[in-house]
C-alpha cells in the first residue's frame, strides 16, 4: 500500500512568498521578497537537503556528548553531528500533520506519542509541538511551543534556525547584524564553558556590524529589543520582534557562506546539561504544560 505524503503549501501576501514543508520536519523551504521589478529573490538562502529554516525542538544547537541528567536519570541521544552532540532537537526529523490553513496562515502540529520513543527520536519523553505561520504583506509571524504529553516532567527548549541571505537584490549587498545582546558565553567547540560576558562581540552586534571575515558560532544572551538585519545596496531593512520567553541568540557567520544564520532561541548551547538550567534558559515543563514562543519578521523598504 503506498504511503500518502504532504506536498508542500504556499501562502502569498503583498511581495511575500512562504513555502512550508510539513512532511520534512515541517520546515520553511522557501521565503521569498519580490524586488522593485516584482521578481522573487530569496530572502532565506535555501538547500534543497535542509531547507530555508527548520525548528529546533525540544532543546536547541548542541547536547554535548549526546547525553544528559535529568531529575537524578540519566539520558542518552543519537548524536546526530560529528563532534558526538545531539544537535537541534528532534522535531526537524519527524513528518507535521496541517492542522488548518488560510490563503495567509498554516498550523503545522506534531505529536510524538504516534512515534515509539527510541524508534526515530530518541529524546526520551513524548512531547507535542506547533507552529502556526501567518503571512501579511510586510510581515511573517510565527508562533511555536512544546508541550509535554508525557506523564513526569520533561526539560524543554525551542526556536527557529533561518539561514538569511547574505545578498538580496544585488551581489555587492553588505548584510549587517544587529542585535541587543548583553553578554557572550565563553565556550569550547560551541559549549559554553563560562557565565557570558559582555564582550568586543557584543559591543559589534549591538551597533551594527556585517562580521565579513569573521567566522562567528557564537550563543548570546539576548535583550527584548528587535533584532535588525539590513541590505545596504538593496535597500531592505528586517527587524525580528520576539517575545520575552526568547531569551538567547545564536549567530552563525561561516566565511565564504551565501548565508548567516540568526537564531532566537529559548536557552542556551547544552542548556540540559548547565549546572542551573533553568538560568540559561531551559524550562522544566509539568505534564500538560507548554512552553510558548513568538518571532515576527518584519520588512520595510528604505526610501
Amino acid at each position: 500500500m503506498t504511503q500518502l505524503t504532504t506536498p508542500p503549501i504556499t501562502l502569498r501576501s503583498g511581495a511575500l512568498a512562504l513555502e512550508l514543508d510539513p512532511e520534512k520536519g515541517g520546515r520553511i523551504n522557501r521565503l521569498t521578497l519580490d524586488n522593485t521589478d516584482g521578481q522573487p529573490q530569496d530572502l532565506l538562502h535555501t538547500d534543497q537537503k535542509i531547507g530555508a529554516s527548520f525548528v529546533m525542538a525540544p532543546w536547541t544547537n548542541r547536547i554535548e556528548n549526546a547525553t544528559f541528567r535529568f531529575q537524578g536519570t540519566e539520558h542518552t541521544l543519537r548524536a546526530n553531528h560529528p563532534d558526538g552532540t545531539a544537535i537541534h532537537g528532534t522535531a526537524r526529523e519527524l513528518p507535521w500533520t496541517i492542522s488548518d490553513r488560510t490563503p495567509l496562515s498554516a498550523r503545522l502540529t506534531l505529536d510524538t506519542r504516534n512515534v515509539p520513543l527510541g524508534a526515530t527520536t530518541s529524546f526520551p519523553f513524548h512531547y507535542g509541538a506547533c507552529q502556526r505561520f501567518e503571512l501579511g504583506e510586510d510581515s511573517l509571524t510565527i508562533d511555536l511551543s512544546v508541550t509535554n504529553l508525557g506523564d513526569n516532567p520533561m526539560p524543554a527548549g525551542c526556536g527557529q534556525h533561518p539561514y538569511f541571505s547574505r545578498t538580496l537584490f544585488r551581489p555587492n549587498d553588505l548584510l549587517t547584524i544587529k542585535a541587543p545582546v548583553s553578554g557572550r558565553y565563553p565556550s569550547q567547540h560551541q559549549i559554553p564553558t563560562g557565565e557570558p560576558v559582555d564582550d568586543d562581540f557584543c559591543k559589534a552586534l549591538r551597533d551594527g556590524d556585517s562580521f565579513i571575515g569573521s567566522e562567528l558560532d557564537e550563543v548570546f544572551t539576548l535583550g527584548n529589543a528587535p533584532i535588525e538585519l539590513h541590505w545596504s545596496k538593496s535597500n531592505v531593512r528586517l527587524t525580528i520582534e520576539h517575545s520575552e520567553s526568547l531569551t538567547h541568540l545564536v549567530v552563525f557567520t561561516p566565511l565564504a557562506a551565501p548565508f548567516v544564520c540568526v537564531e532566537p532561541t529559548t536557552m542556551a548551547n547544552n542548556g540540559f546539561n548547565a549546572e542551573d538550567p533553568a538560568r540559561v534558559g531551559v524550562r522544566t515543563l509539568a505534564p500538560g504544560e507548554t512552553l510558548e514562543t513568538r518571532m515576527t519578521l518584519r520588512i520595510t523598504r528604505d526610501a
